[in-house]
């Protein structure tokens, strides 16, 4: 039984060298590729930031008009109660939304 074993082995260890000996290195990456894939990503990470500060920045005035709604049906009479809940809820919305912080860049 341990002739069949080393014999299974040694045909095992046989297979694989085949395998390796047909199977092509993996190509390195050259050192200008690799900067240019950097380049690539800080450009993405860059553009990505600016594209969060700008719909952070578009929700300010809509954020500032719910809080001015709010206030108004604040104190308006009773009537108004579900308008300046919903009022709430929608700030609540957008303060999470606005406060909400990128992923921070690795590169900045």
């Amino acid at each position: 039984m341990g002739y069949e074993r080393d014999d299974y082995m040694r045909r095992q260890e046989a297979e694989h060298a085949m395998i390796a000996m047909r199977t092509p290195p993996a190509p390195r990456t050259s050192d200008s590729e690799l900067a240019r894939l950097q380049r690539e990503r800080d450009y993405a990470v860059r553009w990505a930031n600016q594209s969060v500060q700008m719909l952070q920045d578009a929700f300010f005035p809509v954020a500032d008009a719910l809080r001015d709604l709010e206030a108004y049906l604040r104190h308006t009479p009773h009537h108004n109660a579900p308008e300046a809940a919903a009022a709430r809820k929608a700030l609540a919305r957008f303060d999470d939304i606005r406060t909400a912080t990128p992923p921070a860049s690795q590169g900045e």
